[in-house]
């Protein structure tokens, strides 16, 4: 049985968080790689369980979290914009580590060289199992 860190798909993801991780530390901020290995972290309270982001990032007196995708932008015709996405069932449940912990949590996009970030209450539209952000409405910091 191989190990998942041997897929390509968590090398990239965590390829990706590491470059998220060395962008926001060059840029003053604190930076703790919250997943140890493959498995997702979770705060576990009496009644459920919510898996938290990829980075907890501190700055100026300001910490929040980071959720980190490594993703190809796909065109939609429909709009005619490039966009990405996050799957809904993580997005209830990082909206849900925003309402229990009080941080905010953001979400940076690794695509190709370059990284845009958005916030969790940025403009998304729900279409099946995912969230879509369009590419140009993404903020580079």
């Amino acid at each position: 049985m191989s190990s998942i860190r041997t897929k390509p798909e968590w090398r990239r993801g965590h390829a990706g968080e590491v470059k998220v991780a060395r962008f926001l530390r060059d840029r003053g901020h604190f930076v703790v790689m919250v997943k140890d290995g493959a498995i997702a972290p979770a705060m576990v309270g009496s009644t459920d369980t919510i898996v938290l982001p990829d980075l907890l990032v501190s700055k100026d007196g300001v910490t929040k979290f980071c959720e980190v995708k490594s993703q190809t932008p796909s065109f939609t015709r429909r709009h005619g914009r490039y966009e990405v996405a996050i799957n809904a069932g993580a997005m209830r449940q990082y909206r849900r580590c925003e309402s229990v912990t009080g941080l905010l949590v953001y979400l940076a996009f690794v695509i190709d060289d370059d990284i845009r970030f958005t916030s969790l209450s940025a403009e998304s539209e729900h279409r099946g199992d995912y969230h879509w952000f369009a590419v140009g409405e993404l903020s580079t910091l």
